[in-house]
């Protein structure tokens, strides 16, 4: 359990119930083993246990938490205090692993800029220096025989392309 023991208890929060398009203001309280969700108009309690709850907005929203609890209209709970996640993680710590905290846009746009550049110093280390080394490591252990094979093989292709030269002084300077 995480030693800051500054965590709230209670939140304010929005609950649809998957029938009714119906907004209701709740007073959510977290406990260890699931919500208690109280409609505040209506004065009525329910209970969501925690194993039945997913977390269901993407990890970077930094403005509301939203829970779901069913499987095809599910219920609905907005909490706008995005601290919520971290209270209910302290206090029940058996679904630490369930729901995430939402991370901050400029920390993932730092993390992409520090591995953008790292992954261009990286190409250039291989392109200047790696890639030469290993080339030249290969080609020192490629046979002297395989080299000259292939320069055969190489002017036999291109020596029947084209056509002979055919002037007496250009043919006696090539060879």
């Amino acid at each position: 359990m995480n030693e800051d023991s500054s965590y709230k208890t209670q939140y304010l929060g929005f609950y649809f119930d998957g029938i009714n398009p119906i907004k209701h203001e709740v007073n959510v309280t977290i406990t260890r083993d699931g919500l208690k969700i109280q409609k505040l108009k209506v004065d009525t309690y329910f209970w969501w246990d925690l194993s039945e709850i997913n977390q269901s907005n993407d990890i970077y929203a930094d403005k509301e938490v939203k829970l779901e609890k069913g499987d095809d209209i599910p219920e609905i709970l907005i909490i706008k205090d995005v601290s919520f996640i971290k209270s209910l993680k302290q206090i029940s710590p058996d679904f630490q692993t369930k729901f995430q905290i939402s991370a901050s846009r400029s920390k993932w746009l730092k993390t992409i800029v520090y591995l953008s550049i790292a992954s261009i110093i990286i190409i250039t280390v291989f392109y200047k220096w790696l890639f030469p080394s290993f080339a030249e490591l290969i080609a020192q252990n490629i046979p002297v025989s395989w080299e000259v094979k292939l320069g055969q093989n190489y002017k036999k292709y291109f020596v029947s392309q084209f056509k002979e030269c055919e002037k007496k002084e250009l043919k006696d300077k090539i060879e």
